[in-house]
């Protein structure tokens, strides 16, 4: 990739009779809060979209530097399982990374094997039914929340994903910042971690 920092996230959910999903509103609120931080995005579906009910997925790359190609990756340093009945470890595909993280939208994790992925869960389910809003924003946050501990170096901040979602829907704003700290909190070293939505602010 030429020394570029470009950073491959993977959203797996179900698509919905509408023929969307969180799982792709997800991608794509990451795809313009990138933007508004000054970042170049991609956001892709891999081949046809699925049945309504079906397991999908969504690809964005988010990149410090204009893409030199269209092509979807199929290696990734961030998964995101919306839906915790697709979430498997090590992760649908086994893609991740060396290095690479794992979100799950779920109350608890599965069991992690021995040296398997660095892996954290979040109800943000939970947290998008007390607080209201879309759960594709908190997803979409919850996943922020992680590329800013995987790049350091590049401007992960709350507030571009806060200007991206408030775009989209003002009332999902509140759940979004619960979600991206409710994230935060779940910090993962190697070990599964888990965080309550009860703690979020």
């Amino acid at each position: 990739m030429g020394g570029i920092a470009i950073h491959a996230v993977c959203i797996h959910g179900r698509r919905a009779r509408a023929g969307g999903g969180d799982f792709l509103l997800a991608a794509q609120l990451l795809g313009r809060a990138a933007e508004r931080a000054g970042l170049h995005a991609q956001v892709r579906t891999p081949g046809w979209p699925k049945p309504p009910g079906a397991p999908d997925r969504a690809v964005a790359r988010i990149s410090p530097a204009p893409f030199n190609d269209l092509d979807i990756p199929w290696r990734y340093h961030l998964e995101v399982a919306a839906d915790p009945l697709l979430a498997v470890i090590p992760p649908l595909g086994n893609a991740l990374l060396p290095g690479g993280r794992l979100l799950v939208n779920a109350p608890s994790l599965p069991r992690v094997p021995a040296g398997g992925p660095a892996a954290r869960s979040a109800d943000l389910s939970a947290l998008a039914d007390r607080l209201g809003g879309l759960p594709g924003a908190a997803l979409a946050a919850g996943a922020w929340a992680v590329l800013g501990e995987i790049g350091p170096g590049l401007p992960f901040d709350l507030a571009f994903v806060e200007e991206a979602v408030a775009a989209h829907d003002g009332g999902s704003l509140p759940l979004a910042r619960a979600a991206f700290q409710l994230v935060r909190q779940a910090c993962a070293a190697g070990r599964p971690e888990t965080a309550s939505p009860g703690g979020a602010a």
